[in-house]
């Protein structure tokens, strides 16, 4: 009997050790959100051009999603619930602003291209005719091989047509053509192995891009804000493509082919493209960042391999033509906001690898009427599937949080099974706007205390 006694206090003890490692955890994960979110408050936007406006909101936009998907993995005490709130808020106040000044910025520019570089090639020509000149409208820099322009962005508005870079060249640097609105298309010949950062950002006219198979690297932000890029074929030999690489072409409608040997796809690489229609990933693939899809509205369909173990929050935001997704095994949970606004999605299938899934995860996916949680998932996040059409729900016996707004706005959900490792269901979580909901639970359970406290009809479970 003492022996028995000694191994039940050991068990404590181990279980008491589990629960300190648990709550030191939690505490690690939230003291690293709250740093984070005052580093974040400290930034200051003080640029006059509106272009670093708007990339310092979206460099915030990342901080808070980030934040918010901290916040996701533990429960919402008090203290964490506010700070969750708050940078919700801020995520969808700065998602507004960058996607209004974007837009601003997009119309203007297309009407600024053709009357700035007419007017400009007008002018040299006047000049080049009255004192008898032949102007080079641009040249290159070599510097051990780094292409760069040292015309300036107004040298280059004078020239409209082509560029084929030189053979010399092994690399595009740095903002190389930054703001070359005429720019109409470039040949990338095969000495060259980089593009810079920034590189082709803002080149509004660009239309097409060859590049050759020795390129092996694109920058962040390498062809960002070219809204009228159609055209690119990805160097099989490319193995990194960075942060928001593809930002904002929204004329982009040719398949693209992410060559087997990138590992990573960062946040924002094909947000707002538009018109993109095809996408396939290859199975070298490991995560994908933050925003990589946000806004591909004309994308149908997506196969994410098996290798992807991570996929950020928003990676799906507003894909308005996805019908059907199968998350990967080995994902852990699904980011915030991972498939909001995506409107014809019907099929999803959620993989037992997923343990939560997170705010506004499928919210308004007005099609939505069927899907099967896994049976380890803990926690449903707030507004998860607000505006959903799901018509009957079982959440697993594993749960433990139902966020507030969870199920609200639901108009077609006619029962929901509640089992009774619930310990918390937010506020307005589900709809009864009908009268019609019934919550089957058990008696004495948090759920039938929410039934009755909101005036929802109740079954009994044995």
């Amino acid at each position: 009997m003492e022996f028995d006694k000694d191994i039940s206090e050991k068990e404590l003890e181990i279980q008491e050790r589990k629960r300190i490692n648990a709550e030191a955890g939690k505490k690690t994960i939230y003291d690293a959100a709250v740093k984070k979110k005052q580093a974040a408050d400290s930034r200051q936007i003080d640029s006059k051009k509106k272009w670093r406006i708007v990339e310092a909101y979206r460099e915030l936009l990342r901080e808070y999603s980030t934040i918010v998907n901290y916040f996701s993995i533990i429960p919402d005490y008090a203290d964490v619930k506010e700070l969750k709130a708050e940078c919700a808020e801020r995520v969808l106040e700065y998602t507004l602003k960058v996607t209004e000044m974007e837009a601003a910025m997009a119309e203007r520019s297309k009407k600024l291209t053709k009357r700035v570089a007419i007017t400009a090639a007008a002018v040299v020509v006047l000049f080049c005719a009255i004192f008898r000149l032949s102007l080079p409208l641009w040249e290159y820099e070599n510097n051990d091989g780094v292409v760069v322009y040292k015309g300036g962005q107004i040298g280059m508005m004078f020239r409209l047509g082509n560029i084929k870079l030189p053979s010399y060249a092994t690399s595009i640097g740095n903002h190389a053509f930054i703001g070359m609105t005429a720019l109409r298309s470039v040949k990338i010949p095969d000495s060259v192995t980089s593009i810079g950062d920034e590189a082709f950002m803002w080149c509004t006219g660009l239309v097409s891009v060859e590049m050759a198979d020795s390129v092996e690297t694109i920058g962040v932000s390498a062809f960002a804000n070219s809204f009228s890029l159609r055209s690119i074929n990805i160097s099989r030999g490319v193995t990194n493509i960075g942060a928001s690489a593809f930002f904002n072409c929204h004329e982009l409608a040719s398949e693209i082919i992410i060559p087997d040997g990138v590992a990573r796809i960062y946040e924002s690489t094909f947000q707002n493209c538009l018109s993109l229609t095809s996408v396939k990933i290859p199975d070298s693939v490991t995560s994908i960042g933050a925003s990589a899809f946000f806004n591909c509205a004309s994308l149908p369909s997506i196969d994410i391999p098996p290798s992807v173990s991570s996929i950020g929050s928003n990676a799906f935001f507003s894909c308005s033509s996805l019908e059907s997704i199968v998350i990967p095994h080995g994902i852990a949970g699904i980011s915030d906001g991972m498939f909001t606004s995506c409107h014809k999605l019907t099929d999803v299938t959620i993989p037992e690898s997923v343990m939560f899934i997170g705010e506004e995860a499928f919210r308004f996916c007005s099609t939505l009427e069927r899907i099967t949680l896994p049976k380890d998932l803990m926690i449903i996040g707030r507004a998860a599937f607000h505006g959903t059409v799901l018509v009957d729900v079982e959440i697993p016996e594993n749960v433990a949080n139902i966020g507030e707004y969870a199920y609200w706005y639901n108009s077609k959900l006619s029962s929901i099974k509640i089992p009774d490792s619930v310990t918390f269901i937010g506020s307005s979580a589900f709809s009864n706007r009908y009268g019609e909901l019934v919550i089957i639970c058990s008696e004495g359970s948090l759920a039938e205390e929410y039934a009755l406290e909101n005036d929802i009809n109740i079954v009994y479970v044995s």
